[in-house]
């Protein structure tokens, strides 16, 4: 019953996940509310719900690679006879999977407006934003 129980919650979880993977683009590329970028994230996915999936697996390599050498560090720091070198290698894995999540969430934000924009046609320039004017007096 417990198996069951999770293993249904992880499937609505994986679903709500894939459908409200575009909701950030939208939100920030069109300027929409939160409602209408859920509207427009589960029409994309419905749409071309396979380029989302392999997508999204992009995202999740980056994230992969980098938490299972912190967690076999970890482990090693953990099981280590000599205590300082155990501090050095759990508080180096720390170390390590903070700088790669923070990367890897960089890496995902990138990923997801690169397939935002594909979705909906958009060109992938930057928006122009009006030059810096210094005046002669300065």
């Amino acid at each position: 019953m417990v198996v069951i129980f999770f293993g249904s919650l992880l499937l609505v979880g994986l679903s709500w996940a894939m459908a409200s993977y575009l909701v950030l683009p939208a939100m920030m590329i069109d300027g929409i509310g939160v409602r209408e970028a859920m509207r427009t994230s589960r029409q994309a996915f419905r749409a071309r719900g396979g380029d989302t999936a392999r997508s999204s697996t992009w995202i999740a390599l980056p994230v992969l690679l980098s938490f299972l050498p912190s967690v076999a560090v970890f482990g090693l720091g953990l099981t280590a006879v000599d205590r300082v070198f155990g501090v050095l290698a759990m508080a180096g894995a720390a170390l390590w999977l903070a700088v790669a999540v923070t990367v890897t969430a960089s890496l995902s934000g990138v990923f997801r407006v690169r397939h935002y924009r594909e979705l909906t046609g958009r060109p992938a320039t930057a928006p122009t934003l009006p030059a810096l004017h210094v005046s002669p007096v300065e």
